[in-house]
């Protein structure tokens, strides 16, 4: 019976110390988005317990999620937007394969939109494409991100939309299998197909093989494959990815030496087999369009069964473990009662400094009574208290 009691004791001294802590973690997230805003309490308030259903619908943290919206909020989104930027990265954490945190979604997501100036309202279409193609192709979710993360902004510039960005992505790490690699191959092609020889330099990447101009590229280009980079009025360039496409499309035809020809234009030497493998990989890339155009919804569809597993059900109950806490213990009483403490604290230091000399007056008095004991003036064992004792004491 008393083991019984004392467990239960420590059970319920564990379950308060879990209360506050969560009180605290909820507390700090809402400084922190505090900070970066300028909301009036009410919408505090009212974004609080939305936070708290969402998290929960999400099988999330609630501190994680108000921290997300925080993080969204310091790069200059308003509070709506931050809100939903929010929820998108949470769930592209849950459903995305090698992403661990939150952080780390919002980090790859904040790449992606602001490499292809997207706004928003488009961050939920990101993470269902990332997520269909990561289920379907031969890359994972990080991967996919991760090229994007350091070529989305280059290939976008060379006039590829999202979707074709991701497909060069996954068609090239299917043979490379490594998604840094790629991605910075992809952003040094981009390059090579403008001839962007200052750029190339200042990246650090060798220039060997890189045309002049763009004019004498299309030239020499057209010449080994029969593709040409221009569009049929021949005012405006073709995307990266039109211009693989249709290179890929005669790319058997050609020899050994023009297909190094071919490679070292589009890429250089250090670069050469990337190309050569998307090139050669190309139905990849197509497939990978056809599951981005079916794309819409995957996330949400995949975090339904994300919150069937164990883990989801039990970030769930975390989530509500918080509401709870919140609800029961709110942080303002907290706040309160450290504050008390804080000026009891400070009275306590007074109190100490005030009686600097208490110890130098207690052994005068205690010196005068004992005096007083042996002359006899005091009777029936007054005055034990003597200066001996309390030296001794001391």
């Amino acid at each position: 019976q008393t083991a019984i009691a004392m467990a239960g004791v420590a059970m319920v001294k564990q379950g308060l110390r879990e209360v506050y802590n969560n009180v605290v973690e909820i507390d700090d997230a809402m400084v922190e988005l505090r900070k970066v805003t300028n909301e009036s309490e009410n919408a505090y308030s009212q974004f609080s317990d939305r936070a708290a259903k969402t998290a929960r619908d999400l099988g999330a943290s609630i501190s994680d999620y108000i921290s997300a919206t925080a993080d969204w909020s310091r790069l200059g989104y308003n509070m709506p937007d931050a809100e939903e930027l929010a929820r998108v990265s949470t769930l592209l954490k849950n459903v995305g394969d090698g992403i661990e945190s939150v952080t780390d979604a919002s980090s790859y997501m904040t790449s992606v939109l602001k490499g292809f100036d997207l706004v928003a309202e488009d961050a939920q279409k990101v993470a269902d494409l990332v997520n269909e193609v990561a289920n379907n192709e031969p890359a994972s979710a990080e991967d996919i991100l991760e090229i994007l993360t350091r070529s989305g902004a280059a290939l976008h510039e060379a006039g590829n939309d999202l979707d074709q960005a991701v497909a060069l992505g996954v068609a090239m790490n299917s043979v490379t299998q490594n998604a840094e690699s790629t991605g910075q191959t992809l952003k040094t092609v981009s390059m090579y197909l403008r001839a962007a020889k200052t750029d190339l330099t200042a990246m650090g990447e060798s220039t060997d093989g890189c045309a002049n101009s763009v004019s004498e590229l299309r030239s020499e280009l057209k010449k080994l494959t029969g593709v040409d980079m221009a569009d049929a009025a021949g005012t405006q360039f073709k995307s990266t990815y039109d211009i693989l496409m249709e290179i890929s499309k005669v790319w058997g035809k050609l020899t050994d030496v023009d297909r190094a020809n071919v490679t070292e234009l589009l890429g250089g030497k250090r670069n050469a087999n990337s190309v050569s493998a998307v090139l050669s990989q190309f139905q990849i890339a197509e497939k990978s369009m056809k599951d981005a155009a079916n794309s819409a919804g995957s996330a949400a569809k995949e975090n339904e069964v994300y919150l069937t597993s164990i883990t989801g059900k039990l970030n769930q109950l975390d989530s509500a473990f918080q509401q709870f806490s919140k609800d029961l213990l709110d942080s303002s009483l907290i706040k309160f009662f450290v504050d008390f403490a804080t000026a009891t604290v400070d009275i306590a230091d007074g109190a100490v400094k005030a009686a600097g000399a208490l110890p130098t007056l207690t052994a005068a008095i205690s010196g005068v009574l004992s005096v007083m004991q042996m002359s006899g003036k005091l009777k029936n064992g007054a005055g034990k208290v003597n200066m001996p004792s309390y030296i001794c004491c001391v």
